[in-house]
């Protein structure tokens, strides 16, 4: 006779979204994997800190792609997420960079870029916290500010309403270390994730 599943057996799903925030060109050291399962040879230091090992029953659903930005996510992986029928027990979603970089050196284009960011921002956050089990924890990145970069005012701009939006839609904002790849981000996500007591 078949055991019914409990709520401890049932699997734990950790969704990623937005970029892949890989650490090389050839995108190994992903974030998401890296927060999911620690590569012990190249990170020993880390070994046993990740969700395979402190949340068993967990499983790691990407649909990050390399170099997305908002629409990506808007458009194509939330559509993506909501055809999968799960609810997500985390979500973290990397994103930002990819939104202003291309628009490097025109005002025009950084305040067109800004305003759609703030507004595919609403829906993504809105929407993730939707998905997601109730009082599970979504996370997303801030923007990455660059000092004296020309990208720098927008990104301030864009942080500011990230962090109104995210407010609104209780979710939590992490900042990250300038720059960023995979293990940096996946510490910054995992020291959030401690703190609140997920890990």
């Amino acid at each position: 006779m078949r055991r019914a599943l409990t709520m401890a057996d049932r699997p734990r799903y950790y969704v990623s979204l937005g970029d892949t925030g890989s650490a090389d060109d050839n995108g190994d050291n992903r974030a998401d994997d890296l927060l999911y399962q620690n590569q012990d040879e190249a990170f020993p230091e880390w070994a046993g800190r990740d969700l395979s090992t402190r949340v068993p029953a967990a499983r790691l659903l990407s649909l990050t792609v390399e170099g997305a930005a908002s629409a990506g996510v808007r458009y194509s992986q939330l559509p993506r997420l909501a055809d999968l029928g799960i609810s997500p027990d985390l979500i973290t979603i990397h994103l930002g960079a990819n939104d202003l970089l291309p628009c490097f050196g025109d005002e025009e284009a950084l305040r067109n870029a800004t305003e759609a960011f703030v507004v595919n921002i609403g829906v993504i956050l809105r929407q993730a916290r939707r998905a997601a089990v109730v009082r599970a924890p979504v996370l997303i990145n801030a923007m990455p500010i660059y000092e004296g970069d020309a990208t720098a005012a927008w990104a301030l701009r864009s942080n500011k309403a990230l962090r109104e939006i995210a407010a609104e839609a209780r979710v939590i904002v992490v900042d990250l270390p300038v720059p960023s790849a995979g293990a940096s981000i996946r510490e910054a996500w995992w020291n959030t994730l401690a703190k609140i007591g997920f890990v």
